[in-house]
């Protein structure tokens, strides 16, 4: 089973006349209508303050996930009054389910009760030692026949089973032993990814609260997660990312046979012009054919539409120059100048690389690589190494806050990686 999120996946926002377009495949089902029609409203609101469409497809997954498990939690459709009356300790009843973490309980009482379950089997496949008299007991059998009527294929909690046939946590502990019911939790989360659940279901209650004149609601009360904000497990070390560029690069390595090929350039130029720029994976792929040869500086648009300029260094230019070249020798398809500058052709097809490209063909390359690799690089981790390679080099954290295209110092401060001391000294002076 594929999460708590019963939503279908979300299509791809586009862009049309430079505006988002309304998500259209969210499901409501599990809601009533006022809470539909407040929700779409979030959204739209989300839309016009131009978020970017990574981040309203964001908001929109958590905001579901957290409605859906409230479906669960309670047991029946979701209501404004519902939300309205929502505690701190239903709150926390999400986030610990939210980060999939088991905790233990005194009772098997409390254990069924916090839980979630799935039907399994009605015929277990090894009965354990002691559980035979149990699956031979006529009561017992008929009840693991009701309950695979009502809730197969189905998350089910254990107040509803609690609401539906009592305290029966003993048989629901020795069904759960035997494989005919499995506890359910979601996939562990870290703090970090909590922390942004929590901002974004705090922003949500917000509107909720301003919409129905809702006061001190108790989403309020919940205070934030605390994380590690390093990300050195990510961020390369300057020296070993530049060996890695070393043995991918067909001008400096003959490591690997059809390292030549126009992809191989178009994945090169791609990952150079994200570690020379710092700009996100998004970002990159915001270029047309029409916008090279480019100048010494360049406009990008980044989140929230906001307009910044960066540096283009000639090893950049030198890149794409040769991606360029190779593509056109050795494809029969016309290039025009609106086309995306980094294309994919499938058939004589021709369309933009996309993230997930970016991420396939950087993986490949990194699974080749017998170097040293941050255990979590990823094609962001180059955005990563841009800042913190910069603020090894002395390079004040005002300038990359701009050249990152962040709102606030402290999102900067985040991006890199602060372990040594002349990093912490150049913060500290910025926050003295």
């Amino acid at each position: 089973m594929i999460g708590i999120i019963v939503v279908k996946k979300f299509s791809e926002m586009k862009k049309e006349s430079g505006k988002l377009n309304y998500p259209k495949t969210l499901n409501f089902s599990y809601v009533d209508k006022d809470i539909e029609l407040v929700t779409r409203d979030y959204i739209k609101s989300l839309i016009l303050q131009n978020k970017s469409q990574l981040t309203i497809n964001e908001y929109s997954r958590t905001i579901f996930h957290f409605l859906n498990f409230c479906y669960l939690y309670i047991g029946n459709n979701i209501s404004l009054k519902d939300l309205e009356n929502f505690q701190d300790t239903d709150f926390l009843a999400y986030q610990s389910f939210y980060l999939g973490k088991s905790k233990k309980h005194e009772t098997l009482k409390e254990e069924m009760i916090n839980n979630y379950f799935t039907f399994e089997d009605k015929e277990p496949k090894n009965i354990s030692i002691g559980h035979k008299e149990f699956f031979s007991h006529k009561d017992n059998l008929n009840l693991i026949n009701d309950i695979e009527k009502k809730f197969r294929g189905e998350i089910f909690s254990g107040k509803e089973i609690l609401n539906k046939y009592g305290d029966i946590s003993r048989k629901i502990e020795i069904l759960c032993l035997n494989g005919c019911i499995k506890k359910y939790k979601e996939k562990e989360k870290s703090k970090r990814s909590l922390a942004r659940c929590q901002s974004v279901l705090r922003n949500y209650f917000r509107f909720l609260s301003e919409r129905n004149n809702w006061k001190n609601h108790s989403f309020n009360q919940i205070s934030t997660t605390k994380y590690d904000k390093r990300i050195s497990n990510k961020t390369f070390k300057e020296e070993d990312l530049i060996n890695f560029l070393k043995f991918i690069d067909p001008d400096q390595s003959k490591s690997a046979k059809g390292w030549n090929s126009w992809q191989h350039r178009r994945d090169i130029a791609v990952i150079y012009f994200i570690y020379s720029t710092g700009l996100r994976v998004s970002e990159v792929l915001q270029f047309k054919f029409s916008d090279t040869p480019f100048d010494d500086q360049i406009k990008v648009i980044g989140k929230g539409k906001k307009e910044r300029y960066i540096p283009i260094l000639p090893i950049i230019k030198e890149k794409i120059s040769k991606y360029i070249d190779v593509l056109k020798a050795s494809t029969k398809i016309e290039i025009v100048n609106n086309d995306p500058l980094f294309l994919k052709i499938n058939s004589h097809d021709k369309s933009s690389l996309t993230a997930r490209d970016i991420q396939r063909s950087m993986k490949k390359l990194i699974e080749i690589y017998p170097g040293k690799i941050p255990s979590e690089a990823t094609p962001h981790s180059l955005r990563h190494s841009f800042a913190s390679h910069l603020l090894q080099n002395g390079i004040n954290i005002r300038k990359i806050q701009k050249l990152l295209g962040h709102e606030s110092i402290d999102t900067t401060q985040i991006y890199t990686n602060l372990d040594d001391d002349y990093l912490k000294q150049e913060y500290d002076k910025i926050q003295n």
